[in-house]
């Protein structure tokens, strides 16, 4: 596909992020895809999942999307500088052309996918958005905090996060 492109003079660049196809599903008795089925009722899984990156609840996420990973991260179409984040499928980056910048951030909203049950609407997490956001001004650290205060806002607003920080 890329040759094709480079005929027609062009060289794009493609941000993917993974839905729940790109997974490889889990045992649904498994003790820790249980619990993540308790997501929005347990605060501590939440708190236990986002503060503890190794831990059991990650790591049946990052195995679940081992395959998508594999390939996001080894893609030519991709654009340079893109920064991965917290889950399997996160990441952000920022296009600059002139004196205009613009940043994306692609986030795995199908992470709590993990089983073929088809109950998931309304059940988006933004959090993982904040860590994304947060490296937008990786060299000016007032710029990165007032960008993460406003976003805090608006997520609280919908989402309780129950991150520590």
């Amino acid at each position: 596909m890329k040759n094709c492109f480079k005929k027609l003079g062009c060289d794009p660049k493609l941000l993917a992020v993974p839905g729940n196809h790109d997974l490889q599903r889990p045992t649904a008795s498994k003790a820790e895809v249980k619990l993540l089925e308790q997501w929005l009722n347990d605060p501590d899984i939440r708190k236990e999942f986002w503060n503890e990156p190794k831990g059991q609840y990650r790591e049946v996420i990052n195995t679940a999307f081992a395959k998508y990973d594999q390939w996001w991260r080894n893609t030519p179409l991709k654009p340079e500088g893109v920064m991965h984040g917290e889950l399997p499928g996160d990441f952000s980056c920022t296009f600059t052309r002139g004196d205009l910048r613009l940043g994306i951030a692609g986030l795995n909203s199908s992470f709590l996918q993990l089983t073929d049950k088809k109950d998931y609407e309304g059940r988006l997490s933004l959090h993982p958005l904040l860590y994304a956001v947060g490296r937008t001004y990786p060299n000016d650290a007032a710029k990165q905090q007032k960008e993460l205060d406003q976003l805090r806002e608006f997520v609280f607003r919908k989402d309780s996060m129950d991150r520590e920080e």
